[in-house]
């Protein structure tokens, strides 16, 4: 044998003894029975050599174990506990005996103590690929066979106590001449043996589920194919049923043409499989075979219990469909029964002729038919209504809440199911000060509010002129032009005219219409394109920068007017009194005196190109923005710079001042954001952050609002109402007053604010010349008790004054009782009476949270899974309560006073006080909760999570009722609820709202919504919406909207009852 015909084995610095393992003997290698001829595969710590085996005769496939880096880089021998994993591998697999299984023929251990195995070699290509090269339906159901020997390589080892834990395929070998072999059996659990890869998995998969996770596995690989339980890290959990679902997403492929689940990361992917229901195949793909379907989406039940117990299950009704047989997971109509029954007996059926089926048919309906029938209603009523909450979820994370409640209201046409009725019944805007609305087929290129602000007018890409009501979402009017309308529209001053560029095959038009009814006003041929427009404020005069040239167009003369020389024709504004028109060059300002519009003046207004224009109400300011990323003030008295405002990251091309001229929305295609900036304070004060680029900007005539033209097809209207708008940093606490009608809230930036509760509105501001951390009301509203660095304030709710202090240094903890309060530092806690704060009691203790119980007593948190019970009146000691607890953990009286919530990590707990029974409350795996609260009636459970994320349970059975992830925030805390639980107060950090992270979201009352039919049809009537199938469309504006049982067809009048 030559140095050509072998390949060099990969050698370690660690020489072990031959012979034995700690798993048992190993044979030691016969000196030049293999021949390496080539690398066939590598992974992570092992690789897989072509060979040839001299004493037989024949190639195999030689798998050995790599040698570990050491922490110089050199290579080291493999640690024990990745020889013994190898060991097991090999022997687990050698253990399985079956055709689609790849044999074992030997477990040897190299000279330098390497182990390897070799095994038979099988040459073809993984599922996977075949998988990718099978472009169509049809082609993907010829490898049906493949999966049934799958199932039946897998039912085997189940037979023989083995769970695999990483089906997927690419694990699958699909061989040149037809055979299919299950591969790599090295996460394999065999049952009554040690789990020697647990630990290797639950990292694995803890890692999966870290947003900061960049890699997508190494011993779990993509998690596409993985169970729910696995996924969550839940090792005790994982059987065979694990292996059922790997099989049903392997089936849902083949079907499909794409895994239930897939995502850019492995995090994004893991998310959807431990919070996400898989869809239906059938839903994904509508011509898959119904039978087929059906054992997929068993397969992929999330609970385990309602899947198949075993592979073997799944392989024999993949037989029963392929040799015609029924399919238990389906449930048949008599007349799919009666069919199957004839194509499996033909020549029966050709004797007996139509009496034979008659009978039959007979006998089928006789059958149980009915409850057949409902059972079969029932189960799509459910599906169908799932299907349109999941729809509802992700109108709301569009914005889209117009939508989304047609689509809850349609689920609960179908199943009038909690989750349904909750979502139609919360108001998630008030998370999201963002609304969209569809309709246009391309993007809008400009808006404009109507005089009363009312309705909002966009022109579009797509040739449209439309006007929506602002309050219902609903479309008003549309026009249909020829042409795409570009960038070149514009609205005069008093509301009654808008100009558009109207873009033809011959050039660009001009047209004015009426902005009420849309009728043409006037009409002319512009010498380019009009990039910008402007109105006179008299409305007589339009100025269109187009292409190089800046053109006047006289609407009583209707003519046009070319002003001299060749000028970049881009952005263009009057003043306000109409004697100036601006115009943009590339980096420069000109200004041109009307009535004659001779050049009065250049200026320098930028160090590049000029974007956009926009004099202040006032006619004080002219803003700028361009090319430099930044936003130009200059003061028409004097034409110097007054000021620039800096934030944005690419090229400005918006500028739209509000109404009163005290705020400027910019807007930037470049960095997709808009930004609201404080003129006279030259500062940022809100910014919105959007996946798609904005292309036009108008604020409302009262300011509140400011209308986004984006690039795909959506007219965005951002909400700027001044609630909770007064603190300069973060909000760290906030609380209701006992009444309901008030809200205190602390802040980094020193003060205490108090709020009227139904409008937002600052009533009045406490300075504490300090860090607030924390607030709470007395039990009769009179005293406000605030956490500051050095101690506590207590102060008058209704002046202001302090009326009392304590010096305590370090504090982190505050709880207040109905005539007590308690603060926890690092001398320990101490108890105090109120109103006077006379101390109580000190206890000797670090404490991380403090709650009080209706008797009086305190309970604190003292992180080490133990919550101290203490009595501020000096009374008999009591004993601690345990609960799995640590440092971050907080506690929540739950309403009815006998229990207590804990909450910790992804699960939250409830503590009996009497007895210190523990029982499981909330869990939501893969996330942490930071803060609950019980509404006041005890029936609802709030919790907020670090992402964001705010979800409601009922609170008796945790069953979830409703939850969604609050925009532009990074983490929610601070939950609380009103006294009477209608509105959920809380707080939300890297918000960049006025607020600066004080929210509230009102509940409704989901036990009050109107019947689902009145429901569905006032929301369809209310928003100019109709229903098309799984889908909504626009009515036509100014008629009825008609309104439909969504999958049953239309109807007009209430339905007879059945």
């Amino acid at each position: 044998m030559t140095e050509e015909d072998t390949l060099v084995r990969e050698e370690s610095t660690v020489v072990r003894t031959v012979g034995t393992s700690e798993e048992g003997p190993v044979t030691p290698e016969v000196p030049g029975r293999y021949a390496v001829r080539s690398e066939y595969g590598r992974g992570g710590q092992s690789r897989v050599l072509l060979a040839f085996d001299g004493h037989i005769g024949r190639e195999i496939a030689l798998k050995e174990l790599l040698p570990e880096p050491g922490p110089d880089g050199t290579p080291r021998s493999a640690s024990q506990s990745a020889s013994a994993r190898f060991l097991r591998e090999a022997r687990i697999t050698g253990q399985l005996d079956h055709p689609n299984i790849v044999p074992v023929y030997e477990l040897g251990q190299h000279p330098d103590g390497t182990y390897y195995y070799t095994q038979k070699l099988v040459r073809g290509v993984t599922l996977k690929k075949v998988l990718a090269q099978a472009s169509t339906a049809a082609e993907r159901l010829k490898l049906l066979s493949h999966f049934a020997d799958i199932c039946h390589a897998v039912a085997y080892a189940h037979a023989r106590g083995v769970v695999h834990r990483d089906l997927k395929p690419e694990n699958v070998m699909v061989g040149e001449f037809g055979e299919t072999v299950v591969l790599d059996w090295g996460l394999a659990k065999a049952r009554g043996q040690k789990d020697m890869r647990a630990r290797e998995i639950a990292q694995e998969s803890q890692l999966m589920r870290s947003p900061d996770a960049t890699v997508a596995g190494h011993a779990l690989g993509t998690p596409s194919y993985m169970s729910p339980e696995q996924a969550r890290g839940e090792l005790e959990a994982i059987d065979e049923r694990s292996d059922v679902w790997s099989l049903g997403a392997i089936l849902f492929e083949i079907l499909t043409g794409r895994p239930p689940f897939d995502g850019e990361t492995a995090y994004s992917v893991i998310r959807k499989v431990i919070d996400e229901p898989p869809p239906r195949v059938r839903l994904v793909l509508r011509d898959a075979p119904p039978e087929l379907a059906a054992v997929a989406d068993k397969c992929l039940s999330r609970e385990s219990s309602q899947r198949y117990e075993s592979a073997e299950e799944v392989a024999q009704e993949i037989e029963a469909y392929q040799s015609g047989g029924n399919v238990r997971a389906y449930r048949y109509s008599s007349w799919e029964l009666l069919r199957r029954f004839v194509q499996r007996h033909r020549a029966l059926s050709a004797v007996s002729g139509l009496a034979l089926l008659l009978l039959i048919a007979a006998l089928l309906v006789i059958r149980d038919e009915a409850a057949r029938a409902r059972a079969a209603l029932a189960e799509a009523r459910r599906n169908l209504a799932q299907a349109y909450v999941e729809k509802a979820h992700k109108a709301e994370s569009d914005f889209f809440w117009h939508r989304a409640e047609v689509f809850y209201a349609a689920a609960r046409m179908q199943e009038d199911r909690a989750d349904a009725r909750w979502g139609a019944a919360l108001d998630w805007q008030d998370l999201a000060p963002v609304e969209r609305f569809p309709g246009a087929a391309g993007w809008i290129s400009g808006v404009f509010f109507s005089a009363d602000g009312n309705s909002v007018l966009a022109t579009s890409w797509d040739g449209t002129l439309r006007r929506w009501e602002v309050e219902s979402g609903r479309e008003l009017a549309r026009i249909s032009e020829p042409a795409p309308l570009g960038s070149g529209a514009s609205l005069s001053r008093d509301g009654r005219r808008i100009a558009l560029g109207l873009r033809t095959d011959r050039g660009e038009d001009l047209v004015v219409r009426d902005a009420g009814n849309f009728a043409e006003v006037a009409r002319a041929r512009l010498p380019a394109g009009a990039s910008r427009s402007a109105w006179s404020p008299d409305g007589k005069l339009l100025a269109v920068g187009s292409g190089s040239r800046l053109t006047l167009f006289s609407l009583e003369e209707r003519a046009l007017r070319p002003l001299p020389g060749e000028r970049a024709g881009g952005s263009v504004a009057f003043s306000p009194d109409g004697s100036l028109l601006a115009s943009a060059e590339e980096k420069s300002v000109v200004l041109w005196q009307a009535p004659s519009f001779e050049e009065k003046r250049r200026f320098p207004a930028d160090s590049a190109r000029v974007s956009a224009l926009a004099f202040s109400p006032d006619g004080e300011l002219l803003a700028t923005g361009g090319h430099d990323h930044l936003v130009h003030l200059w003061s028409t008295r004097t034409w110097k710079e007054a000021g620039q405002l800096q934030g944005h990251l690419g090229i400005v091309g918006l500028l739209a001042f509000s109404p009163d001229g005290k705020m400027l929305a910019s807007g930037s295609p470049d960095d997709r954001s808009v930004r609201i900036w404080d003129v006279p304070a030259r500062r940022m004060v809100a910014v919105l952050d959007r996946p798609r680029p904005p292309y036009a900007l108008a604020f409302s005539p009262d300011g509140s609002r400011v209308a986004i033209g984006e690039r795909q097809t959506a007219l965005v209207l951002w909400d700027l109402s001044a609630r909770f708008q007064g603190h300069e940093k973060r909000v760290n606490a906030a609380a209701f007053s006992p009444d309901g009608k008030r809200i205190a809230s602390a802040s980094d930036d020193g003060t205490v604010r108090l709020w009227d509760a139904a409008s937002g509105r600052q009533l009045s501001r406490i300075d504490a010349r300090r860090r607030v951390a924390s607030v709470a009301w007395s039990r009769d509203g009179g005293l406000l008790i605030a956490r500051v660095p050095d101690g506590v304030l207590l102060l008058d709710a209704a002046s202001g004054k302090e009326r009392a202090s304590i010096r305590q240094e370090a504090t982190f903890a505050l709880a207040v009782g109905p005539s007590t309060f308690a603060i926890a530092s690092e001398a320990g806690v101490r108890a105090y009476e109120l109103p006077r704060a006379n101390q109580l009691a000190s206890f000797p203790l670090r404490a991380h949270a403090l709650l009080f119980l209706p008797d009086g007593t305190l309970l604190a948190n003292q992180g080490d899974g133990t919550l101290a019970h203490l009595d501020p009146r000096g009374r008999a000691p009591l004993p601690p309560l345990r609960v799995d607890a640590d440092e971050s953990s907080s506690l929540e009286l739950v309403p009815d006073g006998r229990s207590v919530a804990v909450r910790h990590g992804d699960r939250v707990r409830l503590l009996e006080v009497q007895t210190g029974a523990v029982r499981s409350g909330p869990h939501q795996p893969g996330s942490s909760f930071s803060d609950l609260a019980f509404s006041p009636d005890g029936r609802v459970l709030a919790t907020s999570e670090l992402d964001g994320t705010i979800r409601f349970w009922d609170a008796i059975s945790f069953a979830p009722l409703a939850g969604a992830a609050a925009p532009e925030v990074s983490s929610s805390f601070g939950l609380s609820f009103s006294p009477d639980g209608s509105v959920l107060l809380f707080l939300a950090g890297g918000s960049q709202r006025w607020s600066n992270g004080l929210h509230t979201v009102s509940l409704g009352h989901p036990e009050k919504l109107p019947p689902p039919e009145e429901h569905l049809q006032r929301a369809l009537a209310e928003h100019g919406l109709v229903m098309n199938a799984m889908d909504l469309d626009l009515a036509a504006p100014g008629a009825a909207a008609p309104t439909h049982e969504p999958g049953m067809g239309a109807i007009s009048a209430p339905r007879p009852a059945r």
